[in-house]
């Protein structure tokens, strides 16, 4: 009876529990929730990209579909209710956009793709693919200004008012179809002259590989239309303040005209910084954009292979000099040049690149009969002295074989110095330029297959190249303080710091009742630190 009882008092609780359900969330728990396939994942959206204009009034944001759609600009102001969006083009429309905000916050720049149709129209025809249209927003009422087939573009950065963009590369003349042609034709013609210039162009045949062409470049006002168009431009940028628009020309019909400009927008005057046939590349300024350097092979047109010479110069120069060449600079090595690699500032007193091996004259090729070749077997010799295991060489062969050494030139006493060498070819300089750290890892490299990687340390004044060694068999590396005035590295446990000018070294974690390694690491190698929060300046 009792049990009886108890029954049906359970029983009216549920009913009394289920009948106090309100009936929309009772059907929402019958509803089941569908599983997700693979199929919806072309109807997701992303966020491709953002930002906020110097002004901090307005924000964008860049919406890609998954797969089917389009992506959209949207931009809104966030003191206002006002807002505006655009469509870019298919989904990877959104990646190519390259939004920018002028530094005045009056525009958002930013190029739109060509439509699907547009594409697909074009592979019909066989026609070259449709480029992209560069398009201008004025912030005020959201007006758009379309620029038709625009590679790149560039704005001050700490300016506004002023926008540069560069034009495709234009057909020669004996390159232009008739215009009963149609796109299919042209295209092809375009692509059958493309592969005549690369055969033309492949080393070895002894002649010297021609300059790039240079191509339309527009410097124009945003408010307004006035505009100023230089030809044959294959590089340009503005500086900061955007009263200096540096440009690289590369013109084919006439060299002579090929050089370092310098054009300031303000004004309309132009300064040929460099000219003269060759080519002009890796215009790099310092910090503070007072000075510039970049490579030319002007001085070796004779030479097959591209060989360089650097020249800078102050942004108030009219002109150019020759800062370093491997057949004028003294304490150059000989048999060696300016080949590749790039141009650093280090401070305003310090530029480092890379010296190498001078390439060799190219030899005219014979022609050859083809002619079967014998089967040969192949095998690999190791040898239990070999500084890296056999595989690992293979894997590093473009590392072994590289002969790159970095050096550094001191603008203000005008001397080169060769900083790498065989021995020590690894280094980084401090911001100053003074000072560089470098690793030697030769003499443990055996060690990395059983237990890890050791390197010594040294410390290498860039104005003498004397080189101080600071710390023997080191597993991992040091960190130069930004001052490039100390090192720090952690070595059993502990944390070291070396002062370079008084050449002394002080543990300053001994006295601390602390584990700065890492407790669970279970492997051969040395446990490292649990990690550093960086320098302050020094």
């Amino acid at each position: 009876m009792l049990k009886s009882l108890r029954l049906i008092t359970l029983m009216a609780l549920i009913s009394a529990l289920v009948l106090s359900i309100p009936a929309g969330a009772q059907a929402q728990s019958d509803r089941v929730k569908r599983s997700l396939t693979h199929d919806d994942y072309d109807s997701w959206i992303s966020l491709r990209g953002q930002g906020i204009s110097a002004d901090g009034n307005w924000a964008f944001y860049i919406t890609a579909p998954g797969k089917e759609g389009q992506a959209e600009l949207v931009v809104k102001n966030l003191t206002q209710q006002t807002e505006y969006r655009h469509i870019l083009g298919p989904g990877s429309a959104a990646g190519a956009a390259a939004a920018q905000f002028s530094y005045d916050s009056d525009y958002l720049v930013f190029f739109t793709s060509p439509s699907q149709e547009e594409i697909d129209k074009a592979k019909e025809e066989e026609a070259d693919a449709p480029r992209k249209k560069l398009t201008l927003m004025k912030l005020a009422d959201g007006s758009l200004t379309f620029i038709e087939e625009v590679q790149n573009f560039k704005m001050p950065a700490e300016a506004g008012g002023w926008l540069a963009y560069l034009l495709p590369v234009p057909e020669k003349e004996s390159e232009q179809a008739p215009e009963e042609e149609t796109g299919r034709q042209r295209a092809a013609q375009r692509r059958g002259q493309r592969r005549q210039i690369s055969e033309q162009r492949r080393p070895g045949r002894g002649a010297r590989e021609e300059a790039p062409a240079g191509a339309p470049m527009v410097l124009r006002t945003l408010e307004g239309d006035q505009e100023i168009k230089f030809e044959n431009v294959t590089n340009y940028n503005f500086t900061r303040d955007g009263e200096n628009l540096f440009y690289m020309v590369s013109d084919q019909e006439n060299p002579k005209n090929n050089g370092l400009y310098n054009h300031h927008p303000h004004t309309g005057n132009t300064d040929d910084l460099l000219t003269g046939e060759g080519r002009y590349t890796n215009l790099v300024l310092d910090q503070q954009e007072e000075q510039f350097a970049f490579f030319t092979d002007r001085d070796y047109q004779y030479m097959d292979e591209p060989v360089r010479s650097i020249y800078g110069g102050k942004l108030t120069d009219e002109k150019a000099y020759l800062w370093v060449s491997h057949t004028t600079t003294a304490n150059f090595p000989e048999g060696m040049a300016i080949v590749g690699g790039g141009i650093s500032f280090y401070g305003d007193k310090v530029i480092s690149f890379s010296i190498d091996k001078l390439p060799e004259p190219k030899k005219q090729e014979e022609e050859k009969t083809e002619e079967p070749e014998e089967a040969k077997a192949e095998f690999e010799l190791w040898h239990w002295n070999d500084p890296y295991p056999y595989p690992q060489q293979k894997r590093m062969v473009n590392q072994m074989n590289n002969t790159s050494r970095l050096s550094v030139y001191h603008i203000d006493s005008r001397s080169f110095v060769q900083l790498a060498d065989d021995e020590i070819a690894s280094m980084n300089l401090a911001r100053n330029g003074r000072i560089a750290v470098a690793s030697h890892g030769k003499p443990y490299t055996k060690m990395i297959s059983y237990d890890g990687t050791y390197s010594d340390v040294y410390v290498i004044d860039t104005k003498t190249a004397k080189c101080t060694l600071v710390k023997k068999q080191l597993y991992g590396s040091a960190s130069l303080s930004p001052g490039g005035k100390y090192l720090s590295w952690f070595a059993d446990g502990d944390w070291f710091i070396y002062d370079i000018a008084e050449k002394t070294t002080t543990n300053i974690t001994e006295s601390l009742d602390v584990i700065f390694e890492q407790e669970d690491h279970d492997t051969p190698n040395p446990p490292r630190a649990y990690g550093s929060a960086g320098w302050t300046d020094d």
